[in-house]
């Protein structure tokens, strides 16, 4: 597996910010939108990313961005809705980056607190992680931060050891919302927000409660909360 990359930056592309350390960023929220389904023909598609919102913390910032994914069209203007594959929302904690004064506005989705709902879960599914997932998961994704492998940055990072990507994780909780709900198919799924509260360590057991909301006509809402190891 290559780590060779371990000690390169990653660059936050925001003016003004300094190339920072890939350990010094976390994960915070994500919110994916899809708004239709990706082709298999092989067509070429763009990515667009802006900043919208930045935050000055006590101990860093909070980085907004958002995502859009389209689909480059024949004789269409790229700048089309009807080209947008997907549009995603991205916050991210900047460790040790502060100091500055907070610009832009919030999404507005971001950030919205979700409450529980006051009875028992509708659905429960447990899963056991491999203690390999960030080595397998950095290859398909790409995503080769070095927090999720070496030791030693985990550990620079005060971590006791590396943690799991955040998109992983969020992952294994779309799987279980396809394993509890059969009728669910995967292009049935409209959007998806996580809020990545706690850390999870390779080769955890993940525990997933879910909750249904059947109030909307035509879609139904699902409440997950995963925790690692007992619950």
């Amino acid at each position: 597996m290559p780590i060779a990359e371990v000690r390169k930056p990653y660059d936050a592309k925001i003016p003004g910010f300094p190339p920072l350390e890939a350990f010094k960023f976390l994960d915070a929220e994500r919110y994916i939108e899809i708004h239709k389904p990706l082709s298999s023909k092989g067509d070429t598609v763009s990515v667009q990313t802006r900043h919208v919102n930045v935050l000055n913390k006590r101990l860093g910032s909070l980085v907004e961005t958002e995502t859009l994914v389209k689909e480059i069209l024949p004789n269409e203007n790229e700048e089309n809705d009807s080209s947008v594959i997907a549009r995603i929302l991205t916050s991210c904690f900047i460790k040790g980056l502060t100091g500055f004064e907070s610009v832009g506005k919030p999404t507005g989705i971001l950030g919205v607190k979700v409450p529980t709902p006051d009875r028992q879960p509708d659905k429960e599914i447990t899963q056991a992680t491999l203690s390999v997932q960030p080595a397998l998961y950095r290859q398909g994704s790409r995503d080769f931060n070095p927090l999720h492998i070496d030791p030693s940055i985990a550990q620079e990072a005060g971590l006791s050891e590396p943690i799991m990507h955040g998109l992983c994780t969020m992952g294994f909780a779309a799987r279980h919302c396809l394993l509890a709900y059969p009728d669910l198919a995967i292009e049935k799924i409209k959007s998806m927000r996580v809020r990545f509260a706690a850390p999870v360590l390779p080769g955890e057991t993940l525990k997933t409660k879910i909750w249904r909301d059947d109030d909307k006509k035509d879609h139904y809402n699902l409440l997950l909360k995963m925790k690692a190891g007992q619950w």
